[in-house]
């Protein structure tokens, strides 16, 4: 059995050579067209890489796998070393050579056991190859295990994708799957993948081929978790129609992919042990605009801890790095998966076990607190994503407030009213002195539909409600379009701006409720979220501008909007006060005529 194919860089996807392998020594040049590697004499290249290491403690934990061979098309002679990289007590590595193997037949695929063994079954396995001769190529090669039939178990996955008006990542997305997978006779698995899309703003039509198993539901726009709700009902009439599906993969519709993620994840399907068969398997995210760089690899919902409901596992890891792709595989205590890229068994997918209606924001969070018992992370899989600064959007106070709140009510967190007004205070604070006032209001917006309770959120139609909650937003421009003089210095000078201790000076901005009261043509700019009241003090614009996109919108405090906002939080205070727990009881009590295929035929 195959577990996972050497693969190399392609362009479309990721060409950032370091994750898939390293040179040492002697530079040359890849032969791109020949889908392999060329080398000249005493050239070496080490696979110990994000992509082409194999996670020894993952497999050897998880699944039926107990023994694993490296297979190697080779042209030329090679010295080939098989490497075993182990954990250290606390974090680091050790390695040593296993094997050492001298080849130089011509064509062949060459196999090599790995020492595996029970008794340290921890880190990673590699392998390194040097050249005795000009013109060796490596063609291409694959990890494969001996596992007993009884030991496996059938997968057929269906990959379940949500849209919104991104038709570009889509078509190339599928253009990969397609030439990869579902159209490669050579594909072990072409045959147990299809393709389910929620075509939220019904602009695919017309567009895949049906025959080529990749299939398009128009649907309205109900956000994430509608549209995502939509292809777990797809995929479920598939199987009364005796399509047989054993998974669905939900993936984002921004991100780019490496098929062979899909690949890996069917294989640990296929020859999962007992106790794990009913796992979630989740993918990395990367960032599309550094593609070595991870941005999570596992999260913690902390539902308690309103300040900081989430903990980014394995955040910000350079994945070039041989230490980080190690400590990437030290397990963690993460509770959910996020839907860019996450496989759930259909057991636990079924029809009376949908998403909650949350349009967007914590759906995932949700259905993992009421389903997920295991989660298996892998160096390999993963997805690269838009960084979440690009995506900003005001609307997101709104969706994150109400739908935080739903969630702990539902998974009985034991948040009481005390809290939430600590949360609120603290949120109100923070949007006052950053000039976010119609940010401020839609947060409270998002705490005041949750306390109407279960029928409210029930009778809501997304299609409609969810652009006024956009309108309440902010439009972003180019920078250079902007009204106000502009330049990355001055965000970077803003940025350098220290906090300051004095004492005076925090009078100061108390009394002047942080510069509001006083004369200023002062101008400062901010990345799209955060900003000290150091670095906003006294402020009469603050720029809010995104590095990558470059994109920026403005601004301006305003002492009428200042005390709006006043009287909005006391009023809010008050029906907190008077209506919290009876809200909380609702949901928790009546949340599951909100996840059932009868709600859900009503609004897709």
């Amino acid at each position: 059995m195959i577990l996972q194919n050497i693969i190399f860089p392609i362009e479309s996807i990721c060409d950032e050579e370091e994750l898939y392998y390293r040179k040492i020594g002697i530079p040359f040049c890849r032969n791109t067209e020949e889908n392999g590697l060329r080398f000249i004499k005493d050239q070496r290249v080490n696979f110990d890489t994000y992509f082409n290491s194999f996670s020894l403690f993952k497999w050897w934990k998880y699944t039926n796998v107990n023994n694993v061979r490296l297979n190697l098309k080779l042209e030329g002679q090679f010295t080939v070393n098989l490497v075993h990289y182990y954990f250290k007590e606390n974090y680091g590595f050790e390695w040593q050579v296993s094997d050492t193997y001298i080849v130089g037949k011509q064509g062949r695929t060459e196999m090599f056991s790995f020492d595996y063994k029970t008794d340290n079954p921890f880190g990673l396995l590699t392998f390194e190859l040097m050249a005795m001769e000009d013109n060796s190529i490596l063609r291409g090669g694959y990890y494969s295990s001996d596992v007993e039939p009884e030991c496996m178990q059938r997968v057929k996955i269906g990959i379940g994708i949500c849209t919104y008006k991104r038709e570009h990542y889509v078509k190339n997305n599928m253009q990969n799957i397609s030439r990869i997978i579902l159209e490669n006779n050579e594909c072990p698995i072409r045959d147990q993948i299809e393709v389910f899309i929620s075509d939220n703003a019904q602009t695919l039509s017309g567009i895949f081929d049906k025959e080529n198993r990749i299939h398009v539901f128009n649907n309205k726009n109900t956000g994430g978790s509608g549209g995502f709700s939509r292809t777990m009902i797809e995929v479920n009439r598939a199987n009364l129609r005796g399509e047989e599906f054993t998974h669905i993969l939900l993936m984002d519709d921004d991100v780019i992919f490496e098929p062979e993620s899909i690949f890996r994840t069917h294989a640990i399907l296929s020859v999962l042990k007992e106790e794990y068969r009913d796992a979630f398997v989740g993918g990395a995210m990367f960032f599309t605009d550094r593609k070595y760089m991870q941005h999570a690899n596992g999260e913690y919902w902390h539902g308690e801890r309103w300040d900081s409901f989430i903990t980014t596992y394995n955040l910000d890891r350079d994945m070039r790095k041989l230490n980080q792709i190690v400590e990437n595989e030290y397990l963690t205590d993460a509770n959910y998966q996020a839907w860019w890229y996450c496989a759930i068994p259909m057991s636990i997918c079924r029809l009376d076990n949908l998403s909650l209606p949350l349009f967007i924001k914590s759906d995932d969070i949700e259905f993992s607190m009421r389903n997920l018992k295991h989660l298996v992370t892998l160096n390999g899989i993963a997805v690269w994503h838009e960084s979440f600064e690009s995506k900003y959007s005001a609307s997101n106070e709104y969706y994150t407030v109400r739908n935080y709140l739903i969630t702990t009510s539902i998974h009985h967190v034991g948040l009481g009213v005390g809290d939430i007004m600590a949360y609120v205070k603290k949120s109100t604070r923070h949007l006052l002195s950053n000039y976010k006032y119609r940010e401020l209001e839609l947060f409270y917006q998002g705490i005041e539909d949750f306390l109407k309770g279960v029928d409210y959120l029930k009778s809501i139609d997304p299609e409609s409600y969810h652009p006024k909650i956009m309108a309440g937003g902010y439009k972003m421009v180019n920078a250079d379009e902007l009204d106000l003089p502009f330049s990355e210095k001055l965000y970077y000078d803003t940025l350098e701006i220290p906090n300051s201790k004095s004492i005076l000076y925090k009078l100061v901005r108390l009394f002047t409720l942080n510069g509001l009261l006083l004369p200023s043509d002062k101008v400062v700019a901010l990345g799209m979220w955060g900003g000290t009241h150091t670095q906003t003090f006294r402020a009469k614009y603050i720029i809010r501008y995104e590095p990558v996109s470059k994109k920026a919108f403005v601004l301006k405090r305003s002492k009428k909007k200042f005390f709006k906002n006043i009287f909005l939080y006391f009023r809010l205070s008050r029906k907190v006060k008077k209506r919290f727990e009876a809200a909380k009881r609702d949901f928790a009590e009546r949340y599951e005529e909100l996840i059932g295929v009868e709600f859900w035929e009503e609004k897709i």
